[in-house]
């Protein structure tokens, strides 16, 4: 098996469409890399106002089961306003 190389952020989107099958909107992606591996890929909604406190300790609680994780990559899938292209940023 050819070892899966995630350096740029071209090649998260890839690994993102390709995982989950379908391009997310108005989500959270959060994928959890390990040394040989990449772990679950999880993609949630994302938060309504005034709900933040609860959604990350939600997403982290979910990412804590991944024990043999060394990081974390998350990307952001939204619109702006619903007037523009899909903005993927990541931090």
């Amino acid at each position: 098996m050819e070892p899966l190389n995630i350096k740029t952020p071209a090649d998260v989107l890839s690994f993102v469409g390709h995982t989950l099958g379908f391009w997310p909107q108005e989500s959270l992606i959060c994928i959890t890399p390990a040394h040989n591996h990449v772990g679950p890929t999880l993609r949630v909604h994302l938060p309504k106002p005034n709900t933040e406190i609860s959604y990350a300790k939600m997403v982290a609680g979910y990412l804590g089961h991944d024990t043999s994780a060394e990081g974390a990559l998350f990307a952001v899938d939204t619109h702006d306003g619903g007037t523009g292209p899909v903005d993927c940023r990541f931090v």
